[in-house]
């Protein structure tokens, strides 16, 4: 990265990370207009309005 110096060895990896720079959020939430650099966090976000609770607490049962 010519802004940081960070390196990938990936040019995907690359052109998301330049949205840290450049403030690009493109990943909008139809539902509720809330907008994403990247799409991992994108995906997690619409889990949250289908009530999706993937992971468990295997001590308590609690899922998160």
């Amino acid at each position: 990265c010519r802004t940081c110096g960070k390196a990938f060895t990936q040019l995907s990896s690359y052109q998301s990370h330049q949205r840290v720079h450049t403030g690009e959020r493109p990943y909008l939430c139809p539902q509720c207009g809330r907008t994403f650099g990247d799409p991992s966090s994108f995906r997690r976000h619409q889990r949250a309005h289908q009530g999706v609770k993937p992971y468990g607490c295997g001590d308590c049962g609690k899922a998160f």
